[in-house]
């Protein structure tokens, strides 16, 4: 399994982006009023979202992440063993 997908919705967007870039050195690959995409060195994408920014209603609570698996229903069920909460049903 791997993090392949972070969203962040946050009032603090500023200054999160900032920190992506300047601290953990992510490429900043698209930018626009409330939205940064960035990079990882392995291809991940995380994405932080101002308040302002429309739509990701489901962020308010909390990162939302999504994991590359070789095998999603056997990946789902693991997670839901070990207590995780899954919104929704499993996708791609």
């Amino acid at each position: 399994m791997a993090l392949s997908w972070l969203g962040v919705r946050t009032a603090d967007s500023e200054a999160l982006a900032g920190f992506c870039e300047a601290v953990l050195g992510l490429a900043l690959v698209h930018r626009e009023d409330g939205f940064w995409v960035f990079e990882t060195e392995a291809g991940s994408r995380v994405e932080v979202f101002a308040p302002s920014y429309p739509g990701k209603d489901h962020f308010v609570t909390g990162p939302v992440a999504g994991f590359a698996v070789a095998d999603l229903d056997s990946a789902a069920a693991e997670l839901a063993e070990a207590g995780v909460e899954l919104l929704g049903e499993p996708g791609p």
